[in-house]
């Protein structure tokens, strides 16, 4: 039997949750009846080792120009053709930015970014970092495919300001994939009469390859033996980390109980966050770990896992938290209901200081803590094997 040839586009290979659900889906797929492709958009990326060997990567050679024109200001790289005397090119963007101010609409700027782009055909193209404007256009204007998916990942009321774009390339889409049930209502209430291409799919969490990375993988080592509560994720203004130093304050004027607040990434907000951090005296408090391409033993030995997010998809940092029957504290996301029944598996607290704080309070007793431990136990024991290799 002829393989399938299926494409997965996406921007690089970098530590992320979208990434990460990638190689997690990668690994479920039966390679004898597939022939699989990543295309980058850039040939970066921390989990780049981790791709099976039997997957191809590709990338575009010349997207670090395409780049350029997509994201800074037309009128400066018009200059800057006209500056090199490439006429030609300068006319021919200062047309496409014309129609987009006139369409309010950016898809001509990516049509004149592309229009040097070839490649090959494949039976299924996915477009999987979703929503990605450009990558939707690439997905659905530039490569040949029988069938096309259009994956969704995040929140897109939070993420898409300009709906024109979406009511142009959606439609083209044969399948649309939200990966949680939130996420899936707030696509829909954008773009209802997509409803019935639209279904759920559910990031892959993979137990057992998480509990095996756990036991090989760093962990805390500075000796602290209070409470440890831990957040992992980039440092970007939509996961919430510039709530954590006022919560951090706060928490020291309720309890004398000992914490430390680690978290794991980096980001844009890193140098804010950590700035403020210190400023109000808090470095003792709060521990910038860093980037880790494994971080379940900081899971698995932490205390309490929080993810204070204003915006999610999906919250696949609070699934694998799960795997370690962690007490668990997250804000009210598009799919917060999906991952935690709250006051059961976990605390669902409002997207604020004192909201956070109050519940994050609540989980320093220790029984408090044991409660949730024992019920995501319970629910875990529970849980049942999906079998994917089937759904190309």
């Amino acid at each position: 039997m002829e393989k399938k040839s299926i494409v997965f586009v996406i921007h690089n290979m970098n530590i992320g949750g979208t990434e990460k659900s990638l190689l997690s889906l990668l690994y479920t797929l039966d390679r004898s009846k597939y022939k699989i492709t990543i295309l980058m958009l850039e040939n970066y990326g921390g989990y780049l080792s981790e791709v099976p060997d039997w997957v191809d990567l590709e990338y575009l050679d010349n997207f670090h120009e395409m780049k350029k024109i997509i994201t800074l200001p037309p009128l400066q790289s018009i200059r800057k053709f006209l500056k090199e005397f490439k006429i030609k090119s300068g006319i021919g963007l200062c047309r496409s930015y014309l129609k987009a101010k006139i369409s309010n609409n950016w898809d001509p700027i990516y049509e004149f970014a592309a229009k040097q782009i070839h490649i090959s055909t494949y039976d299924i193209a996915v477009a999987y970092a979703g929503p990605s404007d450009f990558i939707t256009y690439l997905v659905s204007e530039k490569i040949e495919a029988e069938y096309k998916i259009q994956w969704i990942h995040f929140d897109v009321p939070k993420v898409i300001s300009n709906g024109f774009f979406g009511n142009k390339y959606y439609p083209k889409f044969d399948k649309i994939y939200c990966v949680s049930g939130g996420s899936k209502v707030s696509f829909l209430k954008a773009f209802p009469y997509l409803s019935e291409k639209t279904e759920i799919f559910e990031n892959i969490i993979t137990d057992e390859e998480i509990l095996k990375k756990s036991d090989i993988g760093e962990t805390f080592n500075d000796g602290f033996d209070g409470i440890r509560i831990l957040t992992v994720g980039r440092l970007t203004k939509e996961k919430g980390h510039k709530f954590i130093p006022e919560i951090v304050k706060n928490l020291l004027e309720k309890t004398d109980k000992e914490f430390r607040w680690y978290i794991i990434g980096e980001g844009i907000e890193k140098d804010s966050i950590k700035d403020l951090v210190g400023r109000m005296g808090l470095s003792n408090y709060v521990k910038f770990l860093g980037l880790k391409s494994n971080p379940y033993k900081f899971m698995k030995d932490c205390d309490i896992y929080v993810q204070p997010s204003l915006h999610e998809g999906y919250g696949i940092t609070v699934a694998e938290a799960k795997v370690f029957n962690k007490p668990i504290l997250i804000t009210n996301f598009a799919s917060s209901e999906n991952l935690i029944k709250s006051g059961k598996t976990g605390i669902i607290a409002n997207t604020d200081v004192e909201s956070l704080t109050t519940q994050l309070f609540s989980l320093f007793d220790r029984s408090s803590r044991n409660k949730f431990s024992e019920n995501l136990a319970l629910e875990n024991s529970k849980r049942t094997k999906t079998d994917y290799s089937d759904i190309f």
